[in-house]
């Protein structure tokens, strides 16, 4: 458009350059969904506590927006045990879980009442359970034939779960659900040989799997498929196996056109942790790693395409903890109680209201609880 010297015009000028900025304004609050976090002021994580005869280990956590949190754990005597919290921390309470489920690793819960949970046994054997009613009743699920490990599950609504693993011959697969976890059925089993670990969906149509590959040696790399169609095409995401030997934990989330994607892990022993931000669903990564301050990324959730927490472990083996705001461009130190041992699994339900869960302390031999 030219803009004449002319008198008249210069109102409607005016009128227009209005229009565009507030348009640009608005496209810009749509595309952020919302106003994110500031930086991790003010937030810190405290002390929390498990009732007495808790879990040796915290194997994972979910937590709802309505600050509603499940943990998959062992127990001491080596069964399987799940814990509740439906104030985001300050207080659990212990479920019962089948005698027949053994081993859960993760756990993802759509709603405050609707919970899927998976793993798998020393033998190579994968295992399930779900609730419907906020863990009041815990029920097994049974398999499809040829279920190895499950790692990584994912409901990115109240029915429809995606599971990631390995088959029992070690390669690649993974499974769906459309009822919550009740029943599952093979949705995709390539034939790559490995493992995928992690798993994260942002929407019912996207998801990405992370874990490795084995090559003809049975040498491992890390590696990752997603999907834009809710799992009928998975494609390779862009490659990170030059960029990190061992690979952690996945979050993806999305607000109105904008999907975030953050992997977390170890680059090695001597560069430690590696932070990879993606905003092209996996078709490229850009390095947001944190150099000697942290040794190792264990988790990481997001709470939208903005604001991602995450946890790992500093190179004498204390807990660390740091938060973004602006989709993992620059990352904020979160403080953490000094004593804590290193941090291994992290759920949120709203930037900055987390809970976290540490390595076995010493000397009581369980895990830390920590909330913000």
């Amino acid at each position: 458009m030219h803009l004449g010297p002319h008198a008249q015009t210069r109102p409607l000028i005016r009128s227009l350059a209005r229009l565009i900025v507030i348009a640009s304004l608005l496209a810009g609050f749509l595309m952020m969904g919302g106003r994110s976090a500031q930086g991790a002021t003010g937030f810190r994580f405290i002390p929390s506590s498990l009732p007495t005869s808790g879990p040796t280990t915290v194997e994972a956590v979910a937590c709802t927006p309505e600050t509603v949190c499940e943990a998959v754990g062992t127990l001491s005597t080596g069964k399987t045990t799940i814990f509740r919290s439906a104030n985001g921390g300050i207080s659990w309470g212990r479920q019962n879980v089948p005698n027949t489920v053994s081993d859960l690793s993760s756990i993802s819960c759509p709603t405050t009442e609707r919970c899927a949970a998976v793993g798998g046994s020393a033998a190579n054997s994968g295992t399930a359970t779900f609730t419907q009613n906020k863990g009041v009743t815990w029920s097994p699920v049974n398999l499809p034939s040829g279920t190895g490990l499950l790692s990584g599950v994912a409901c990115p609504t109240a029915l429809l779960c995606t599971a990631v693993g390995s088959s029992k011959s070690g390669k690649w697969l993974i499974l769906q659900s459309s009822n919550g976890g009740a029943s599952w059925s093979v949705r995709f089993s390539p034939t790559t040989y490995g493992i995928l670990t992690g798993l994260s969906c942002s929407t019912e149509l996207f998801c990405m799997a992370i874990g490795y590959m084995a090559d003809n040696t049975g040498a491992e790399r890390v590696a990752g498929i997603t999907t834009s169609d809710g799992g009928q095409r998975w494609v390779q995401m862009a490659a990170l196996a030059e960029k990190l030997h061992e690979v952690h934990a996945v979050a993806c989330n999305r607000n109105v056109m904008i999907t975030t994607c953050v992997v977390a892990g170890q680059k090695s022993a001597a560069l430690g942790g590696g932070i990879f931000v993606s905003s092209t669903r996996g078709k490229s990564w850009v390095d947001r790693s944190l150099g000697s301050r942290l040794a190792n990324a264990t988790s990481v959730d997001c709470t939208s395409s903005l604001n991602c927490h995450l946890v790992g472990a500093t190179s004498t083996g204390k807990a660390a903890s740091y938060f973004t705001g602006n989709a993992g461009t620059s990352w904020d130190p979160v403080t953490v109680p000094s004593t804590a041992s290193a941090l291994q699994g992290i759920g949120c339900a709203t930037a900055g209201r987390c809970v976290a869960f540490s390595q076995q302390q010493i000397p009581t031999g369980s895990p830390g609880v920590y909330r913000s």
